[in-house]
C-alpha cells in the first residue's frame, strides 16, 4: 500500500516581513521571482508563504529546494528521487503540501457559490443528473477532488474536468474516498480531509494509498 502525508499552515496572523526575512532565500527561484513580480498584496503573501512552507517541509525529507525541478510535464519533481514526491496547493487561509512515494496531487477550497457555469466546468452529464442541485459544500468537495487530479497528472487548469467522473465511498471525514473514473475504469483514488468545516482538501494518486498518520498543521 503506497504511503501519503499531508501538512497544512495556517497563515492567519502570520507576518509577512519576517517571513520573507526568514525563508525568502531559501524559496526556489522562481517562486522568488513571482512574489517579486506580484502586484496583488495578498497573492504575494500566499505566493511567499506557500514557498515557505514547502521549504518546512521537504526539511523534513532532508530535501531542499535546491532539489526541485520541472518534470516531463512541467510538474515540479525533486531531482534524482524515485521514492518520494510532493504537490501542494493553497485556498483561503490555508497552504496545503502533500508527499508520497508514488505521484501524488493535492487541492484544497475555500468556500464558493457553485454557480450554474462553474458547475458545467467540473461536472459531467452524468454528475449533473445524479447531483441535481450541488450545495455549495458538495460543490467545494467535487471542486477540490477534481482539481486534485488534474494536479496528479500535472495537467493542471488545461484538463476538461468534465471526462472523468467521481463515485463516493465512506462517510468520515478524515476517511471518506472516491475513485477517479473515466469510460468505467478507475484512473486514480482520492481521500477527502477537512481541515475545517469549510475548507475540503483532496489527495489523489494512481495507486490505491493510506496517510502515514493523521494529516499535521505546522508553523512557521
Amino acid at each position: 500500500m503506497h504511503k501519503a502525508s499531508v501538512f497544512f499552515l495556517d497563515t492567519v496572523g502570520l507576518s509577512y516581513e519576517k517571513i520573507r526575512n526568514d525563508y525568502f532565500c531559501l524559496i526556489e527561484s522562481s517562486r522568488r521571482s513571482r512574489i517579486d513580480k506580484c502586484v496583488n498584496p495578498h497573492s504575494r503573501e500566499m505566493i511567499l508563504y506557500t514557498g515557505a512552507f514547502l521549504v518546512k517541509v521537504l526539511g523534513r525529507y532532508g530535501v531542499s529546494t535546491a532539489d526541485i525541478m520541472a518534470g516531463s510535464n512541467g510538474k515540479p519533481c525533486i531531482k534524482d528521487r524515485d521514492d518520494l514526491f510532493f504537490n501542494l496547493s493553497h485556498s483561503g487561509r490555508y497552504v496545503a503540501v502533500a508527499v508520497a512515494d508514488s505521484e501524488i496531487g493535492i487541492d484544497i477550497q475555500k468556500p464558493v457559490r457553485a454557480r450554474d457555469k462553474l458547475i458545467e466546468r467540473i461536472a459531467s452529464d452524468r454528475e449533473r443528473t445524479e447531483y441535481k442541485v450541488l450545495t455549495d459544500e458538495r460543490f467545494n468537495l467535487f471542486w477540490a477532488l477534481k482539481e486534485s487530479y488534474s494536479k496528479l497528472t500535472g495537467e493542471g487548469i488545461g484538463t476538461d474536468f468534465t471526462k472523468f467522473e467521481l463515485c463516493f465511498d465512506g462517510k468520515g471525514s478524515c476517511t471518506d474516498a472516491a475513485l477517479i473514473k473515466a469510460s468505467g475504469q478507475t484512473l486514480a483514488y482520492s481521500r477527502i480531509i477537512y481541515p475545517d468545516a469549510d475548507h475540503p482538501a483532496a489527495v489523489t494518486m494512481y495507486h490505491e494509498f493510506e496517510f502515514q498518520a493523521e494529516p499535521e498543521f505546522m508553523v512557521l
